[in-house]
């Protein structure tokens, strides 16, 4: 699916041309989680570079910064939440 957004990415600014759209909105969300999980090496260091560069992007939005940096939970505790809704403890 990366590789899919990578293609898109390197014709087009958004994921739906050249406006921001529900396409985007999802995939801040999912693009942004993955760097707080430490797996951005699957865009950075040239893996990726239209994906890395539409991720930095998406990062000046100010809904963005309203949104997501708002709400940004410490690692220690977004691992905690996930073992309790996957492991029950």
């Amino acid at each position: 699916m990366l590789d899919r957004l990578e293609t898109q990415l390197s014709q087009t600014t958004w994921l739906c041309g050249n406006r921001y759209s529900l396409a985007d909105t999802v995939w801040t969300t999912v693009l942004n989680r993955l760097d707080e999980l430490k797996f951005n090496y699957l865009w950075v260091d040239q893996a990726r570079p239209a994906l890395n560069s539409y991720l930095n992007h998406l990062r000046f939005r100010p809904s963005f910064k309203a949104a997501i940096q708002r709400d940004k939970m410490p690692l220690p505790m977004l691992l905690a939440g996930l073992r309790r809704v996957f492991l029950g403890i």
